[in-house]
């Protein structure tokens, strides 16, 4: 695995990102809306057999809002078979995460390219419900609007 075969995959995506060698990621942003970055991603290889994609929504979660969050996202991740939401509580941030462990195995494009594609499309498919949740709206309601649960 090296950082050419994910810069290649990212720019196939249409996605120019950025190496951050001090955390060893890229970065890029994924999604804007009104010229403001809505939508970023990082993708990374951990303990040199581990492919990292996350997708972060750029709109900070009040602190008065975490607890509504949490719940959302638990609500969402019960039913996800890849990857899943997260939040940083000391950092007031919410990120879907996907993994692919390659131990032994030799990484393709069209495998880095699923896993970048789950955790942005992951994001995605709730990214509105999401953000009503983080400006005031009850947890329950949105996940029921998210996915159609009643």
């Amino acid at each position: 695995m090296s950082a050419e075969q994910i810069d290649k995959v990212l720019r196939s995506l249409g996605v120019e990102a950025e190496l951050d060698t001090e955390f060893g990621q890229y970065r890029a942003i994924v999604a804007e809306h009104d010229g403001e970055p809505l939508l970023g991603c990082t993708v990374r290889v951990d303990d040199g057999h581990c492919l990292i994609a996350t997708a972060m929504i750029a709109q900070a979660v009040p602190d008065d809002r975490l607890p509504a969050v949490v719940e959302f996202i638990t609500r969402i991740n019960f039913s996800q078979t890849y990857g899943g939401f997260d939040v940083d509580i000391d950092e007031s941030f919410v990120q879907f995460r996907t993994g692919l462990d390659f131990t032994n195995e030799t990484l393709t494009d069209t495998l880095v390219r699923n896993t970048i594609l789950g955790a942005i499309n992951g994001m995605r498919g709730y990214l509105n419900s999401l953000v009503s949740v983080i400006e005031g709206d009850d947890a329950l309601t949105a996940w029921q609007t998210a996915t159609g649960n009643s």
